[in-house]
C-alpha cells in the first residue's frame, strides 16, 4: 500500500473495501485504523498473512463493521468501541490453538463470523480453537452469535 499516501484530515471515508492485496504491513493497517469517519472496512489479503494487533485509544472510532480475512486478530482494550460485526480468520497453526483474539474488549459485538484455516493444522488445535471461541462469545457481556467455518 506504498502508492496510497493517506492525509486523514482530508479524506473521509465511510466505506473502504480493498479485495485481493497481495501484501499489507501492520504500519498500513494502523494508518487505516486512524480514518475517523470509518464505519466500514472490508480488507482481503491473498497471500502473506500476519497477525494484528488492534490497539486501544481511539483508533477505528466509529468502525461498526470489520472484514478482515487472512489477518488473525487481536483486540486491546479500548480497540473498535463501536464495533457490531466482526469477520475474522484464525489459524489454529499459526496463531496457537487457545489464543485470545480479546474478543471481551469489544464491547458492542452482537455478530462474529470466523473462518478457521486448518491448514498446516492438526484436528486437534481446530477443536480446540473452536471451543476456545466459544468460551469467549460464552464469556461476553452481549452473547453475540458466532459462526464457525472451518476451511
Amino acid at each position: 500500500m506504498d502508492e496510497l499516501q493517506v492525509r486523514p484530515p482530508r479524506l473521509h471515508l465511510s466505506i473502504l473495501e480493498l479485495g485481493r492485496l497481495q501484501r499489507v504491513e501492520a504500519q498500513d493497517l494502523d494508518m487505516l485504523a486512524r480514518l475517523p469517519e470509518l464505519r466500514v472496512l472490508h480488507l482481503e489479503i491473498r497471500n502473506e498473512i500476519f497477525p494484528w494487533t488492534v490497539d486501544g485509544g481511539g483508533l477505528f472510532p466509529k468502525l461498526r463493521t470489520c472484514w478482515m480475512i487472512n489477518v488473525p486478530l487481536k483486540f486491546l482494550p479500548g480497540a473498535m468501541p463501536m464495533l457490531r460485526k466482526l469477520h475474522f480468520t484464525v489459524r489454529p497453526s499459526i496463531d496457537g490453538a487457545a489464543s485470545d483474539v480479546g474478543l471481551e474488549n469489544l464491547p458492542l459485538l452482537n455478530d462474529v463470523l470466523v473462518t478457521l484455516d486448518w491448514e498446516g493444522a492438526m484436528s486437534r488445535q481446530v477443536e480446540e480453537a473452536r471451543a476456545t471461541l466459544r468460551r469467549q462469545m460464552d464469556a461476553h457481556p452481549n452473547r453475540p452469535a458466532i459462526r464457525l467455518f472451518v476451511c
